[in-house]
Formats: structure tokens, sequence, C-alpha cells
């Protein structure tokens, strides 16, 4: 069984097996109740079947578009971190070149929705500026791997830095949007604004899931170059 217990002056999130063990970690209050502990995975079930079947038609325009314009390999995976320190391999349309194909480009990195990176093609550009990239991870979500609203996971190279992988957003399932992606610090680098996540785990609600999928859309629909 995983625990989560107030060790004096940190919180221990070590699960029975956790590829990356999360020692120590800052004491902030971590939200607990029926809702996280039973319903948020019900409704992430519920909602990423029901939206993965209305969404067919989408997934597969959006699968021929990256088919055609970037050849093949039309998923793209990527190590991630989740809850408690396990890696898992998070799915997306793929949006880049290949890697033959950049070799010697000169790009500057930049934040996530940044759409001025040569790496991308107009199809990928296109993909990350409404965030359609994102839809293969509803099957993460029926994986357990990931929740419909959560801390986005961080990316291994950079949670390695210690003060960021013992990070209390760790304690949750990461999510597919979050407080992060409504936020107006959408703009700037996921690990500079990590507060959104404390925040996000000391107050887990049916609520607030609820208000973030809808300010998502907000976001996706009425602001596509955020995030």
């Amino acid at each position: 069984m995983e625990t989560l217990r107030d060790d004096g002056d940190v919180l221990d999130l070590r699960g029975p097996e956790p590829q990356i063990a999360l020692r120590r970690v800052p004491l902030v209050p971590i939200a607990d109740g029926t809702y996280l502990r039973i319903w948020k995975r019900v409704l992430d079930i519920f909602g990423a079947l029901v939206l993965l079947m209305a969404l067919v038609p989408l997934l597969l325009a959006v699968a021929v578009a990256v088919r055609f314009s970037m050849g093949p390999g039309v998923v793209f995976r990527q190590e991630r971190v989740g809850r408690k320190g396990r890696v898992f391999k998070i799915a997306k349309f793929r949006t880049m070149r290949h890697p033959w194909e950049i070799e010697g480009l000169a790009y500057e990195a930049g934040p996530e929705k940044t759409g001025a990176d040569p790496r991308h093609t107009r199809v990928g550009r296109l993909l990350r500026r409404t965030s359609l990239d994102e839809l293969p991870q509803f099957w993460n979500v029926l994986k357990g791997e990931m929740s419909l609203v959560g801390p986005r996971p961080e990316m291994v190279h950079i949670a390695s830095r210690e003060d960021i992988w013992y990070h209390p957003r760790h304690a949750v399932r990461p999510g597919i949007t979050g407080p992060w992606q409504v936020s107006p610090d959408r703009s700037k680098h996921l690990h500079e604004n990590l507060t959104h996540d404390i925040d996000y785990v000391s107050t887990v609600s049916l609520r607030g899931d609820l208000r973030l999928l809808f300010q998502t859309v907000g976001v996706v629909f009425l602001k596509p170059t955020g995030r």
C-alpha cells in the first residue's frame, strides 16, 4: 500500500516500488478525502472514455495530417515523472521534424508553446498552439498514469534537480490540464511556476477540477496562443 505520512518535518511519498524515490519534500498540506482517493479516478476513466469516443474523427484527422506532413511516427513518447516519482511515457502527436532533419539547425529553447521553434513543422505548430498534440494522453489517463486535471508532468532531466524532484506536486497524478495551463503564467516555463501546483495539491476537489476543465476549454479556443 502506498503511504503518505507526516514524518515530522517532511512528507514521505514513497510507494511500494517507485522507479524514482521521493525521499524528502517540503511539508505542505496535501488534500485528502473520498474524491481524491476514489471519485477523481472514476471521473478520469469516464471522462477519458467519453472524450475518446467523441473525438475519434478528430484523432484520425490529426493522425493523417501528421503522417503526411512529417512521415512515419505519428505518436511521440517521452519519459516524464508521474505520481510519487514513477517515470512513465507520455503520449503526444508528433510536432517536430525527424532528428536527422533538424541536425545542425539553430534554435533557442523557450516556453513550451513557443511558435518560433524551427524544429516544428507548420502542422506541428498548429497542433501545439491548439493543444491538439495532447489528445493521445487520454490513453495515459485510462492507464492510470495521468489524470484529466493535475500538475503537468515534468521532464526527467528537469525534475532530477533535487528541489523540483522532491516537490509536493508529485503527491497526485499529473494532469492533461491543470492550474498552470489556465494561469497568466502559462507563457513561462513549467518549472518556473511550481506555486500553482502547490496550491492545487493542497485544495484538490471536484468543484476545482470541473472549474479547471471549463477554463481549459476557454484557453484553448479563445486564447490559442497560450499555455
